[in-house]
């Protein structure tokens, strides 16, 4: 099963490194995905060390910039997550375990941002 992970950012810069370093570190390969709303800040230099890919759109709102990431996502398994936030280990695996189950059509958990 193919993962893609989408995170909406915006001048992120102090974060986004430990975000998606976590992402990174995950027992699931993903695609990872960062849709910037024009940060001024090295956001998005950032961002191309650790993604797959990075989408600048600055006059995008929130919804816009998740909703762009899903479309542009390859995965059979879509995941979004904010660029304030550190996965924690297995994180990936344990919201995938449920789709082993074909009724299954979506899976949340709860989070903590930094």
């Amino acid at each position: 099963m193919k993962v893609s992970v989408v995170i909406p950012a915006l001048n992120e810069e102090g974060l986004i490194e430990e975000c998606l370093k976590s992402i990174r570190r995950q027992n699931q390969p993903v695609e990872l995905i960062l849709i910037d709303n024009g940060s001024i800040d090295r956001t998005p230099e950032i961002a191309r060390s650790f993604c797959d890919n990075v989408y600048i759109k600055p006059d995008f709102s929130l919804a816009e910039m998740r909703d762009f990431g899903v479309r542009k996502a390859t995965g059979d398994i879509i995941v979004t997550t904010d660029a304030d936030c550190v996965a924690p280990e297995n994180w990936i695996s344990n919201l995938i375990e449920p789709f082993e189950d074909p009724s299954v059509v979506a899976v949340g958990g709860a989070f903590r941002p930094l």
